[in-house]
């Protein structure tokens, strides 16, 4: 992921949380990344995400900037 990027999460967690957003990818700060999601902003572990990732609850867009 970079910044720039469209991030769309949609997941539950064995403990029955459900998390559901769009957000786009504001900084990367070394473990940890920010999104603004709904006009405000959140931080997000980038190890939460990976999960996420490998259960299948995470789908990123990659911004079309052309410094890629």
């Amino acid at each position: 992921m970079q910044v720039g990027d469209v991030v769309k999460v949609d997941y539950v967690s064995s403990q029955g949380n459900h998390w559901n957003w769009v957000g786009m990818l504001m900084g990367i700060y070394g473990h940890k990344l920010e999104f603004m999601i709904d006009g405000k902003f959140d931080v997000w572990r980038m190890s939460d995400l990976e999960l996420i990732k490998e259960r299948g609850g995470l789908t990123v867009l990659e911004s079309k900037d052309a410094s890629r």
